[in-house]
C-alpha cells in the first residue's frame, strides 16, 4: 500500500511540473532617440543581444530587431528570465537613452558611456580638412568663384 500511495505522489509530481510553461516569449519595443546610424545600430544591438545572452533569455529565431527609421529596437525575450528593464539599463550602460512607447524617458543614458561612443553616435561630424577652408576662403572673400581660375 505504501508503494502505490509513493508511486501515485511521483506520477502526480511529474505531471504538474511537465505542465509548468518552460517559456513565456515576450515582445517588447524600446526607443532609443539617439540611435541616428548604422554605427550606433550596432552598439545597441550588442548592449541588447549582451544582455539576452547574459540572462540565457533568447529566442531560438530571433532575439533582436533594430529599426533605424523609428529608431527603436525590438526584442524577443524569455520573460521567466528577464524583464524588459534589463534590456533598457544595458542599452543605456552602452551611452544611450531609452525611451517608453509614449516617449517618455524609461532609462538616461550613462554619462560616461556616452562620451566614450563613436563621433559619430555623438552627433559630431567629421572634421574638415584644413587646407580646403583656407584656400577657399580668401577667394570667396575677394567674391571669386571657389575653384575658378585667378583673373
Amino acid at each position: 500500500m505504501r508503494t502505490v500511495l509513493t508511486l501515485t505522489a511521483l506520477a502526480a509530481c511529474a505531471a504538474v511540473l511537465s505542465s509548468c510553461r518552460k517559456h513565456d516569449w515576450d515582445t517588447q519595443t524600446i526607443g532609443v532617440p539617439e540611435m541616428i546610424n548604422d554605427r550606433c545600430v550596432a552598439v545597441v544591438s550588442k548592449a541588447a543581444n549582451g544582455e539576452i545572452n547574459r540572462c540565457r533569455a533568447g529566442h531560438p529565431e530571433k532575439s533582436t530587431h533594430v529599426d533605424l527609421g523609428a529608431r527603436t529596437i525590438t526584442v524577443t525575450y524569455d520573460s521567466l528570465k528577464m524583464a524588459r528593464k534589463n534590456v533598457a539599463f544595458a542599452i543605456a550602460n552602452a551611452g544611450f537613452t531609452t525611451t517608453e512607447q509614449d516617449g517618455k524617458i524609461e532609462v538616461p543614458a550613462n554619462k560616461k558611456a556616452a562620451a566614450k561612443l563613436p563621433p559619430e553616435c555623438r552627433g559630431e561630424t567629421a572634421t574638415p580638412d584644413p587646407a580646403a577652408t583656407t584656400s577657399a576662403a580668401p577667394a570667396a572673400a575677394k567674391g571669386e568663384a571657389v575653384g575658378a581660375a585667378p583673373k
